[in-house]
């Protein structure tokens, strides 16, 4: 501080600083004012007599022709721009004024790191970037290269921490034998970009609209009301990806995806709403629900891609009451959720939508500042890789030695044979037990490199993700046309395309697999026709192949007499002999004898439904149930009268390679 009686000596930055000109904030003005003769030159001129520099002004017409909008962005800080709108208050034409971008954007480092880490380090330095949020981006046997982003201080700190092993800084590495730490790049400029826009200034305006509305029904009814907003987004997200990143710890998320149909992707997270139920009136509950939902709800129409706009994401255990074992915890019998964001592709187009929950007492601010709070921690990482070749070993085992799924073979064919039934399917559960917590983005990157034309998805709750690599569809509705597939029969796939051919061959003239196949397609027949105008299926089932089996797949269509809606329709087909068995009824009755596991939404159905009734569900399989170091993988097999149980566990083997590869490292 200088003497008293003299004025204080500032420096050019911190001048800057406090006038406000150079803080990295941006905002942006959204200003209502009359159609009045020289509105706009007083407007400019304000700010130019504060020392402002419009960055860009446009002017829109609003619902009044008496008024205009005038949107425009400028950098400076909070205190000295709050001194300028309440001199534009002051000026007579001007009627409303709005900050749209309040976030501030903070001066950040950009560090890349090498780390040489094997062995026992390996899950000490992997621990140190999950606590610094520090991003993977190459993995070797011997090292990882470690972005790191934030403060000065931040990065500080993360080299403080992998000091001990032998790192120095940035620009050093000691010559030591000990596991180093080099820099390999180091971006050591502040910079003032700011973090993606996610919403425009228009749609900004929009969505208070939207929530104004909600907080007017919401105290005439006294009720809660759902207040949703879609809007495009840039090119090249990942939808995925950037839930991945921006979870919060504990809270719902879902991520759905088939790579090759156009890109197809939709993820959530957050719960806006909760719909559950259990018990064999579940599917109807749930679907009375999410039509009390959607009768209430304010939102926008769904003209993006399939899943954008008012959505619900979530899945159906196999059985009425399933999940109930420890594991399971967190996923009900049937469970859908509203999530508070989710992101939609197809194609190049991307959708964001936002689902806020507005009752009687919250306030438009409020909720404003929630959707900031909510985009300004969203990240575009990419997805993290998996170690490659992580400390510790990993344990396979099966719960119930594979003799016992033998067993249940040759008794569910005795009772085939007996003729209490023609088909039922069952299933096995093999765990895998890791040195470290299994990570779901990084096994959720994997399979979707793997299995391009599979339904990928990956479902959490609380501390437990359940995903998969599904190749079955169970149904889609788009308006009144409903498409579904019976995928039943199994081989296993070759390198060599002449091999491959021929067991494709095989596969395709195996009486036992084409039986089993057109049980499936039968039964999801005869459960469409009361509900439809038409019902057809192909002439002839044909091969399905995905990395490392081909199934017979009969492709179903129908066009629907009634509005009947998705999840209704999937009350009436699950489950198909696909999963339970032919008749149903005694098929459900014998399976949790034979198989002795809890199947929880194994063999169940995982999707989104949308505000019309509209919506996509695929069969759980293929999937594993990840809960901290454990993760519990899931594989079945469809039996009829010529099955051979040794065939049929060899069969399950090849299934369960979908999982294992991938979990077991």
């Amino acid at each position: 501080m200088g003497e008293p009686g003299t004025k204080e000596i500032l420096s050019l930055d911190e001048l800057e600083a406090t006038a406000g000109l150079r803080t990295g904030r941006k905002h942006i003005l959204s200003i209502l004012v009359e159609n009045r003769p020289g509105v706009l030159t007083r407007i400019a001129g304000l700010f130019a007599r504060r020392g402002f520099n419009i960055s860009t002004l446009a002017v829109g017409p609003t619902d009044d022709p008496s008024v205009s909008r005038v949107t425009l962005t400028l950098d400076g800080a909070k205190h000295p721009i709050d001194q300028v709108t309440k001199q534009l208050h002051k000026l007579v034409n001007v009627l409303k004024i709005r900050d749209l971008e309040p976030n501030e954007t903070l001066a950040r480092e950009l560090a890349l790191f090498k780390v040489n880490a094997d062995g026992a380090v390996r899950a000490e330095v992997m621990q140190i970037c999950e606590i610094f949020r520090a991003k993977i981006v190459d993995v070797t046997k011997r090292s990882v290269v470690v972005e790191v982003t934030g403060t000065y201080e931040k990065v500080e700190a993360f080299e403080r921490l992998v000091r001990p092993f032998g790192g120095g800084p940035p620009g050093s590495c000691p010559a030591r034998s000990a596991p180093a730490v080099t820099s390999v790049g180091m971006a050591a400029v502040r910079t003032g970009t700011p973090a993606p826009v996610w919403l425009d200034a228009e749609t900004w305006v929009r969505l208070e609209r939207r929530l104004e509305a909600a907080l007017r029904r919401s105290r005439a009814t006294g009720s809660a009301i759902l207040a949703s907003l879609s809007a495009p987004v840039a090119r090249g997200v990942d939808p995925t990806a950037v839930i991945c990143a921006s979870r919060r710890a504990g809270e719902p998320w879902a991520c759905l995806e088939q790579p090759d149909r156009d890109g197809a992707a939709l993820a959530a997270v957050g719960c806006a709403r909760t719909i559950e139920a259990r018990g064999p009136g579940r599917f109807r509950a749930v679907a009375a629900g999410w039509r009390s939902v959607t009768a209430s709800a304010l939102a926008d129409p769904a003209d993006g891609p399939p899943g954008s706009g008012l959505v619900a994401l979530g899945g159906f255990s196999f059985a009425p009451a399933g999940g109930g074992s420890p594991q399971w915890a967190g996923f009900e019998p049937a469970s859908l959720i509203v999530p508070e964001l989710s992101l939609a592709r197809r194609g190049e187009e991307v959708r964001l939508t936002l689902n806020l929950q507005m009752t009687p007492d919250d306030t438009v601010k409020d909720l404003v500042s929630r959707v900031n709070r909510r985009l300004g921690e969203l990240r575009t990482d990419t997805l993290p890789l998996l170690d490659p070749a992580p400390s510790g070993a990993y344990r396979v085992v099966s719960p119930m030695p594979p003799t016992h799924y033998e067993h249940a073979v040759a008794r569910a064919v005795e009772r085939i044979g007996a003729g209490e039934l023609e088909k039922i399917v069952l299933a096995r559960e093999v765990q895998v037990h890791a040195p470290v917590e299994h990570d779901p983005a990084a096994v959720l990157g994997v399979l979707r490199e793997a299995f391009p034309t599979c339904y990928v998805f990956a479902v959490g709750r609380g501390q437990s993700t359940f995903l998969a690599a599904s190749p079955e569809l169970l149904l889609r509705r788009e308006g009144q046309r409903v498409s579904t597939v019976a995928l039943a029969g199994s081989m296993r796939r070759s390198a060599d395309p002449a091999v491959e051919n021929h067991l494709g061959e095989q596969l395709l003239s195996s009486d036992k697999d084409r039986e089993e196949n057109a049980i499936v397609a039968r039964r999801i027949v005869r459960t469409l026709a009361p509900h439809s105008v038409w019902v057809t299926t192909a002439p002839e089932p044909v091969i399905v192949r995905v990395a490392n089996i081909q199934h017979l797949a009969t492709p179903i269509r129908a066009q629907l007499a009634s509005p009947v809606g998705a999840v209704e329709l999937v009350g009436l087909m699950h489950p198909t002999p696909a999963v339970g068995g032919e008749p149903s009824e005694r098929a459900l009755e014998m399976i949790p004898a034979l198989e002795g596991l809890d199947r929880g939404w194994y063999a169940g159905a995982v999707g989104w439904i949308d505000a019309t009734g509209d919506g996509e569900l695929c069969v759980a399989l293929r999937c594993a149930l990840l809960r901290g170091r454990v993760a519990h993988c899931y594989a079945g097999c469809g039996i009829v009268r010529d099955s051979d149980p040794s065939a049929e566990l060899a069969e399950s083997e090849i299934k369960l390679e979908a999982m294992l590869p991938v979990l077991a490292g």
